[in-house]
């Protein structure tokens, strides 16, 4: 099982299917990623309203201290939304965000078992540090052959490809993959010509 974990090549065969479930593409965690922040931007934008007009409009009226406890508040909650979001959607039984279950991707802990809810929150708190440093951290997922982000090595999480997304965007996917896979080889011959001369 780690020799076939560790080969980027290979199938990542995990206890909880009967089948081999290839490691998750650049492009699939990318267009997940959209859909996750578009959702995660639209409840932020809903709750800063119902928050406003609810319990942020009474606590105007205490002098001074209410605009700060109610920006305290909105912050802390903007904060740990996208923490709570990740812990529901990708701890226990699920798995998968929103955003995965479209693109047909899981994430798995490098065992193979499912993520518990405090491992998936971890998790999410890791793409915060992976967003501060200039989202490097999710680049390293481009550039690494296990795909892994900065925030899976938090809780040595892996993400895979179940092979149930949506078939006309597994069809895209599979074409741009290839055409950078092409771009990738052509830049590095004329990178070494150009060494070479």
């Amino acid at each position: 099982y780690s020799e076939t974990m560790n080969d980027p090549n290979k199938s990542v065969l995990l206890s909880s299917y009967p089948i081999s479930i290839e490691k998750a593409g650049y492009t699939e965690r990318s267009i997940a990623a959209i859909i996750d922040l578009s959702i995660l931007s639209i409840g932020t934008w809903v709750f800063s309203i119902v928050f406003g007009i609810t319990i942020g409009w009474f606590l105007h009226f205490i002098p001074f201290l209410g605009g700060i406890i109610s920006t305290a508040i909105t912050g802390l909650a903007t904060f740990l939304f996208p923490i709570l979001y990740n812990s529901i959607f990708e701890g226990g039984k699920l798995g998968s965000t929103p955003g995965k279950i479209y693109c047909g991707l899981t994430v798995r802990h490098q065992s193979g078992r499912k993520l518990t809810y405090k491992e998936a929150a971890i998790r999410g708190f890791g793409k915060y540090i992976s967003w501060i440093l200039f989202m490097l951290g999710y680049a390293l997922a481009f550039v690494r052959k296990d795909r892994k982000a900065l925030h899976d090595f938090f809780i040595d999480s892996i993400v895979i490809d179940k092979g149930l997304g949506h078939e006309k965007l597994k069809k895209v996917i599979n074409d741009v993959e290839d055409q950078i896979q092409d771009n990738i080889k052509e830049l590095r011959q004329d990178l070494k010509e150009y060494t070479d001369d």
